[in-house]
């Protein structure tokens, strides 16, 4: 009953009392009470949705002992109180062997929560478990004893950690996987017996005590991935985390305040890491210790890490993969070795407005460069050039090239395109002090979309680009500036679907070649002041696939597209003008 119009079962479902597997969607199909306490067949049921008055009560999971797999029991707030929870014996249920508990608001109190969820006791078998809305301070004694248990995330205002032991030895989750806490500001212990632990997420800690507790531990020498975000107090990186998990392939880290380092002098003891991750750590000044020392690190992220000034790789990285760097204010000095990361494929740098040069490899496939407002240059690296600046070009793997929104930038080395004929999308615009686009643009033959243009505002013209005369252009934004008075020519690109003109300020009217561009479904026009004339009623006609024309801040062209004004007859053949 997926994705079904039905919105109630109906009460003679209760006579299938052979029934084994029953599908629906989580919201979209009413049960009535007194139904699925009769289906004690039932193998699958991937929902069941506590009644508030009217509904089905929880008791009714009660006889339903056939249950396998897994099961999201939701609305835990209408149950009453711990004893009618345990009412759905989910105890005797072996064959679940994942279980989501949700609380969908917060109207039942802290206390009354945690006898609801310790009446929920599952099977001892149970490997996964979610709990979602719990408003209780303290968990159930029953979870630490779950010694199946491989999976515990989403534990949201968990406050006190329960402990178990015998004879000394701590008994908590021997066989658990992954571990996520969530949302726990007032929590200030936490088990430290995890053996098995692969994944831990601390997500919204007070302090850092808790995820010390458990990283800290002689026996966890399993982590793969650690994501550890919105942690207060934490200036860096547990040594034992990193030191002991040799493993460790991932670590991510996000809005840690007080994060000043990732980890002083022990990079080189995790040489397995795979990824790395830093975002909105306001404290953290450079990434100069220890980064060449990962020389299996693929993936590097920095986002908005506003004092960081400095990324040193004086070594090279030869599995380096992917390097974005994004809203670091601070960051002055240009990221140093990428030159010796042989295995880069993707660079991006955004919105680093102290920044004055950025420099490339050769293998890159995608460089993107957007809001580098002290950008000045952009070139390959010096080893990797030719024996003359003219015989430098791009790197000829390259499929996508973003230099976007950098008004300082004065020039692009190499200035030769034609190695580009694996590009598929380039950008070059909003660079107001940029005088000429590359050359070479006519080898393109790869190129899908193309944005250009906001060049420097004293050119009368738009500088002249030739695409291949058999372009496969799909999408072209031209982004002009106040004088211009005409288009480049690019009558050609009969491909074109999408063409969007921008800012050309000086334009009057649109030419007649207009219309050779038969395939065209979309025509944007954007902030044309002076534009008052569409090519003639002939040439739009030949746009016969023109399906949506969108006019917007050219004040004369949308007074004269007015009903029964003079530009009217030329766009009244087709619906979709808007403005």
């Amino acid at each position: 009953m997926r994705r079904t119009k039905l919105k109630k079962i109906p009460q003679e479902m209760q006579n299938l009392i052979n029934l084994r597997h029953l599908y629906f969607d989580e919201e979209a199909v009413e049960v009535p009470a007194g139904i699925l306490e009769r289906l004690t067949n039932l193998r699958t049921l991937g929902y069941f949705t506590v009644g508030k008055e009217m509904g089905p009560g929880i008791g009714e999971l009660g006889g339903l002992n056939q249950l396998k797999g897994q099961l999201i029991i939701r609305n835990l707030e209408h149950v009453r109180d711990g004893e009618e929870a345990k009412n759905a014996l989910l105890v005797h249920k072996r064959n679940l062997y994942k279980l989501e508990f949700k609380w969908t608001d917060s109207e039942p109190t802290h206390s009354n929560s945690e006898k609801v969820l310790d009446g929920l006791q599952p099977h001892p078998n149970l490997q996964k478990l979610k709990i979602k809305g719990f408003m209780g301070a303290k968990l159930p004694s029953w979870v630490m004893s779950l010694e199946k248990l491989k999976e515990l995330r989403e534990l949201i205002e968990w406050k006190e950690a329960p402990m178990m032991s015998n004879g000394g030895k701590v008994l908590v989750f021997p066989c658990l996987e992954e571990l996520s806490l969530r949302d726990c500001p007032e929590l200030r212990n936490a088990p430290s017996h995890f053996p098995c632990l692969k994944k831990l997420e601390i997500d919204g800690m007070g302090h850092k005590m808790p995820m010390e507790n458990i990283v800290s531990t002689p026996e966890l020498t399993t982590l793969t991935d650690v994501e550890i975000y919105s942690v207060k107090g934490l200036t860096c990186v547990p040594e034992e985390m990193l030191m002991k998990n040799k493993n460790l392939t991932s670590l991510w880290i996000r809005n840690c305040a007080d994060l000043t380092c990732i980890a002083p002098n022990v990079f080189g003891c995790c040489t397995s890491l795979q990824s790395l991750s830093i975002r909105y750590c306001e404290k953290v000044r450079d990434l100069a210790d220890g980064l060449d020392t990962l020389p299996l690190l693929e993936e590097l992220y920095v986002d908005e890490c506003p004092s960081l000034e400095l990324i040193q790789i004086t070594q090279g990285m030869e599995s380096l993969r992917k390097v974005e760097i994004k809203n670091c204010g601070g960051l002055s000095i240009p990221p140093s070795g990428l030159e010796f990361c042989t295995s880069l494929q993707e660079l991006t740098v955004w919105d680093c407005p102290l920044l004055p040069s950025i420099s490339f490899t050769r293998v890159l496939q995608r460089l993107r460069i957007m809001d580098c407002s002290e950008l000045t240059s952009i070139s390959m690296s010096s080893h990797q050039r030719g024996e003359s600046e003219e015989e430098e070009i791009f790197p000829s793997l390259l499929k996508e090239l973003r230099i976007e929104d950098c008004h300082s930038l004065e020039s692009i080395i190499p200035a030769n395109l034609q190695g580009f004929t694996c590009l598929c999308d380039l950008r070059i615009r909003n660079c107001g002090k940029l005088k000429y686009l590359p050359t070479g643009l006519h080898c393109l033959t790869s190129l899908k979309e193309l944005r250009i243009g906001g060049l420097w505002e004293e050119l009368d013209s738009f500088p002249d680009f030739q695409l291949p005369p058999n372009s496969q252009l799909d999408r072209l934004r031209l982004v002009g500036w106040p004088k211009l008075k005409c288009l480049p020519q690019i009558h050609h690109l009969t491909c074109l679907t999408i063409l969007k003109i921008y800012n050309f300020g000086g334009l009057e009217s649109l030419p007649e070649w207009l219309g050779n561009l038969e395939s065209l479904e979309k025509l944007f026009l954007d902030h044309c002041e002076n534009l008052k004339y569409l090519p003639t009623l002939e040439a739009m006609q030949r746009l016969t696939n023109l399906k949506t024309l969108y006019i917007w801040r050219c004040p004369l062209l949308e007074e004269r597209c007015l009903t029964n004004g003079p530009e009217w007859p030329k766009i009244s053949h087709f619906g979709g003008y808007s403005t």
